[in-house]
Order: structure tokens, then sequence, then C-alpha cells
């Protein structure tokens, strides 16, 4: 590359722009420093002198009348005038918790031609047949070669192997 008369005066012209662009910049930010100071002790004081008032027209058309209703400005509640109703409580009740019930398999009984079940009830492996009660009025429903039927007061569930 040449350094030409040019080139020079191309480099001179962008630094002077640059230049002049970074005091714009940090000129700028300390007037904008000092004019926030004043704007905010400004917006600080207008904070404290000004009230909140303001009132509500109820002179709107009634869509279904086609007339104006005219409602009178009531701005006082008189608290004794005011009933207090407590709101009802709907207690619900605890949802059951069942036992860790897991279904191991069965076992058939040549003696007496039944199917017996494996359980474990809470880590406790039991035998049942169909029809006894396992823990908690838990009655053991029906029983097949891949799952089980339970039953506890009038809810089914299936506990599969």
């Amino acid at each position: 590359m040449k350094f030409t008369k040019s080139t020079l005066g191309l480099l001179l012209l962008a630094f002077a722009i640059w230049a002049g662009f970074i005091y714009v910049v940090v000129t700028d930010n300390n007037n904008l420093e000092a004019e926030s100071d004043v704007q905010f002790s400004q917006f600080r004081a207008q904070q404290k002198t000004k009230s909140d008032t303001f009132s509500i027209l109820l002179n709107y058309r009634d869509p279904f009348l086609n007339e104006i209703q005219v409602v009178k400005n009531t701005n006082t509640i008189n608290i004794s005038q005011k009933k207090f109703i407590p709101a009802s409580v709907k207690v619900m009740p605890l949802p059951e918790v069942w036992p860790d019930i897991a279904y191991a398999g069965t076992i058939k009984n040549t003696n007496k031609n039944k199917t017996v079940a494996l359980l474990k009830v809470n880590g406790n492996t039991v035998l049942l047949e169909e029809g006894a009660k396992i823990k908690d009025n838990i009655i053991l429903n029906k029983v097949f070669n891949d799952s089980v039927w339970i039953i506890r007061s009038k809810i089914k569930k299936c506990i599969k192997k």
C-alpha cells in the first residue's frame, strides 16, 4: 500500500469523525446524569403534592332500554348496614392411601382345585384366595394369570404383574 496524500487525508478525516463522536457521547452523558438528578427530585416533589381524586360518571346508555339511567352518587358506605355472611367451607376428605401391593403370580391348589394368588403387601408375601380380605377392608375380587382385581370401599383397582 502506498502512503499517499489522499490516504493521509482520509485517515485524518476518519480520526476527526471518531474524536467528534466520542466527545459528543462523553459530554452528553455528563449532562444526562445532571438532568436526571434534577428531574428525579422534581418528580418526587410533584409526587408528594398531587392527590389522587376522581369521580366516576354513571350516566351510560342502557343498551336494552335505549335510555340513559340516572344513578345517585353514593360515595359513602355505612359499615353497620353491611352484613358479613361467612362463606361455607367445604371440607374435602383425604384420599384413601392404599398399601403397597404387588402381584407376584398364582399357585393352583390341586386338592381343592382353586387358584391362590401370591401378593406382596407392604413387603410381606401373602397367599390369598378370591374373596379374602387383604388389609384395611381390601378384598381380593378376581385372580387372573397376569393380574388381580382388588376392591376397597367400592373402588376397584387392577394390579398387574
